[in-house]
Formats: structure tokens, sequence, C-alpha cells
């Protein structure tokens, strides 16, 4: 999920003018003009080689050319979940939501018993992941048939962030206690790891702890101030599994999961399974104990939501 600037819990939003709606606009803009400096600053800074970088920008250029970043074309059809998801954040339950699709496969399948680590960010930033897979590969964690690439969508309450991370696309909802929450709408691009062993396992885990955070002090240009990591149930049963979340690199969280039809979708709680409550959620929910981030963990206990 894609976090960003916080906005209060009860109280009015102003509405924004068309001036003022236009001066975000320039301003995000200028900010991905820095990003992009200094994604082509980052290639030397790590010494990575520009072909692989070009390569990895290229194919996920093609993830943001399939399906564009407007949340709306991309979710056509699956309006009725995003509703559902919509009720779930109105009644204080949920901080946000993932979208997905399950064609002839799954197109964010945490629920694998194969062993996999999710990654995504942005679908409308490809230096970012070029940066990431280019040194990824430079430090020999991953090879191209061990990564492969997907897209979702995510409704989120705004946090607190900055620069490219301030949402263009955001609407406002009414929570049953009357507060007012700003939500912000992405697409975004995932990056699935399918690693050869525990110890690529453990090191891919770490490598994108350390690299993909605003607040690292060589993350990769582009990361969210909150990254979304996330682990499939096959990488749970691993042996090294229990020793990362004894650390506090990964926690255990509930991702309750919907299927209708040929979409999905998610929401992530501390300790909520929404398939153990018969009178709120009726409609088949499963609800299985998954490895996140500890940041992402944090936000999911945000906003008055609690476990």
């Amino acid at each position: 999920m894609c976090y960003y600037k916080t906005v209060a819990e009860s109280g009015e939003i102003a509405n924004q003018s068309s001036s003022g709606n236009a001066k975000e606009a320039s301003s995000r803009d200028k900010a991905m003009e820095e990003f992009r400096k200094k994604a082509r600053e980052y290639i030397t800074q790590a010494e990575l080689d520009p072909e692989k970088v070009a390569y990895w920008e290229g194919k996920t250029r093609e993830i943001l050319d399939t399906y564009g970043k407007d949340f709306d074309s991309f979710i056509e059809g699956q309006e009725g979940l995003v509703k559902k998801g919509d009720e779930v954040i109105e009644e204080i339950e949920a901080t946000g939501f993932n979208i997905s699709f399950v064609l002839k496969e799954d197109d964010f399948p945490i629920e694998s018993e194969d062993v996999l680590i999710f990654y995504n960010c942005s679908i409308d930033r490809p230096e970012h992941f070029g940066l990431l897979l280019a040194e990824m590969e430079k430090e020999e964690l991953i090879s191209e048939e061990q990564v492969e690439l997907s897209q979702k969508a995510s409704e989120v309450i705004v946090g607190e962030w900055s620069n490219i991370n301030v949402p263009e696309d955001v609407k406002v909802l009414t929570r049953k206690d009357g507060s007012k929450v700003e939500i912000g709408r992405t697409v975004e691009t995932v990056v699935i790891f399918s690693p050869s062993n525990e110890d690529k396992a453990l090191k891919i885990i770490n490598f994108l702890l350390v690299k993909v955070h605003t607040e690292a002090d060589k993350s990769i240009p582009g990361s969210w101030d909150n990254p979304d990591i996330r682990v499939s149930q096959g990488f749970k049963k691993l042996d090294i599994y229990e020793k990362i979340v004894a650390k506090g690199d990964l926690v255990n969280v509930v991702s309750n999961t919907l299927i209708v039809e040929k979409g999905k979708l998610v929401v992530l709680r501390k300790s909520a399974k929404f398939d153990e409550d018969e009178v709120k959620y009726k409609e088949g929910w499963k609800s299985l104990s998954t490895g996140v981030n500890k940041d992402l963990a944090k936000y999911l206990v945000g906003f008055g939501i609690g476990g």
C-alpha cells in the first residue's frame, strides 16, 4: 500500500481550488523531475550497469504502458469490490485495501504455498524498479527467471508523506463516527521474487528493508516513505521465518481476502480475522496470517483502527 500526507480524523477537509490543484500538479512535476535526476545519479553512485538498469526499467515500463496509472480504469468491472473496501474503511475496520485480479493466474498470490516475496511501489516509477532490480542482480540476489512483474491497485487513508509520494488521486470518505478521512488511490507495479534458497530469501528481505525506505541513507530513489513488503504462506514455512520475526524485520499480521468472480479484495489487519465475524462479514472472506515489514504493520493500527 502506498501512503501519503496526514489528514485529521475529524473536522472539515477543505475543498481545493482549481488554482490550488494546478499548483500541486506543478509541484509534483518538479518532484518527479528531481526524482529522475537522482535516479540517473544513483546509477553512477551504486556502480550499476546502465544496460541492466535500462532493461529492467523497460520491463516495468511495459506494465505502466499496459495498465496505466488511472485507478478507475484499472479497477473497471470490480467497482463492487471497491465499494466493499470503502465500506470497511467507513466502518473504521481498516486503513486501506488492495484490489487485484484472478484471471488465468492470480496477479497477487499472497496465499501461495510457493516461497515468494512481494514488493510494490507506484506504477509510474519504472526508473525506480530499473535501479532496484539492476542492483539486486549485481549483488547476485536474483536472476531474471526468479522475478515476475504484476500489478494491483490500492486505496489507503492518507498519511504523513511528501514530494512524489503526495497523492494525485484523492477522495474523501466519512466514517461511522462522523470523522472524514482523505483516501489516496494508486495503481502499483508488484515485483514477485522467487528466491532460489533460504539464504537468498533472507538476503532479499534484508536488501529491501534497507534500500526501499526513504529514511535509509542509501535508499533507491523513488521509494515510498512507508514501503510495502510481504511474504507468501510458503515463505512462512521456512526455518528462517521465525528468526526474521524475532528480529523484528517482519511482523505477523492478518490478510483478509475476498474473491468475487475475477477480482480479489485484500484487507490487512493487525489481528482481526474477518472470517470469524459472521455478523459483519458474510460474503466468504478467508483470513490467513502473513508477514509484512514493520512499517506497514504499524500503519495498520493507525487512525483509530486498533487490532
